[in-house]
């Protein structure tokens, strides 16, 4: 699968696990990039909120990673401009899900 399929799959809840061994890769639900979590899908319906979360590990978000999770996460914002989303610029947490 290309990364674009990957993050397709992933938005459109064909969220089966993917090769763990891509630097992208679908598991448990959430998008990786390598080992770290870029997006998940939140589902809070109380707090106003059901959409994709993107952790924005670049150097004008949460803080540059790698070139690569830089490129996924951009991927991912331009995939998911006309989905409910929220993007992740600092660390804690955005709902209160337990």
């Amino acid at each position: 699968m290309t990364n674009e399929q990957i993050i397709r799959s992933f938005i459109f809840g064909r969220s089966s696990d993917t090769n763990k061994r891509k630097a992208l890769s679908i598991r448990d639900g959430k998008l990786y990039s390598y080992n770290l979590v870029i997006g998940e899908y939140i589902h809070a319906p109380d707090q106003g909120f059901s959409g994709v979360i993107i952790h924005d590990h670049t150097a004008t978000g949460q803080g540059f990673v790698s070139m690569t999770t830089s490129q996924h996460v951009s991927l991912l914002k331009r995939l998911t401009e006309w989905h409910p989303r929220r993007i992740k610029v600092e660390a804690g947490d955005l709902f209160d899900i337990k």
